[in-house]
């Protein structure tokens, strides 16, 4: 559930942009994308950058707001704070999102490996173990005085 939360947070932002766009331009179709396919060097280079950037403000907002009502203490000002953090959740969630994808999490092959490895440890697939060699093999000092 809370992959699915972070996941629907994620796109929130580009479906409001959307809507938005949608309300502004009448004659145009409703057209929700993200910027994976966007022209700028800097959404080829990290997907979420502007999402970063605006969630990471937020954050900053709510520590400025933190720090300076230390002499005041007035509650209504850590309730801001509190809805500050609230807001900078879905540009996070975006940014985490865009991390995993880019990472080896996101690949097949680390989960079949990772179900394998997991399978072994807990003794459901038994562990192929490196057979020995029969015989005597030679000792390294051994192999030196033959060499010679």
């Amino acid at each position: 559930m809370l992959g699915a939360m972070i996941a629907a947070m994620s796109v929130q932002w580009t479906v409001s942009r959307a809507v938005a766009n949608g309300l502004i331009t009448e004659h145009l179709p409703f057209i929700s994308r993200t910027s994976k396919g966007g022209l700028s060097r800097m959404s080829i280079e990290f997907q979420a950058f502007w999402e970063a950037v605006i969630g990471v403000l937020l954050l900053a907002g709510t520590a400025v707001l933190i720090v300076t009502n230390n002499f005041k203490q007035v509650r209504e000002i850590y309730v801001f704070a509190g809805v500050l953090v609230l807001d900078s959740l879905p540009f996070l969630s975006a940014v985490a999102i865009a991390i995993l994808e880019n990472s080896r999490i996101n690949e097949f092959s680390f989960w079949r490996s990772s179900a394998i490895r997991t399978a072994e440890l807990i003794g459901l697939r038994p562990v192929a173990m490196p057979k020995v060699a029969s015989g005597s093999q030679p000792v390294a000092s051994e192999v030196h005085r033959e060499a010679s």
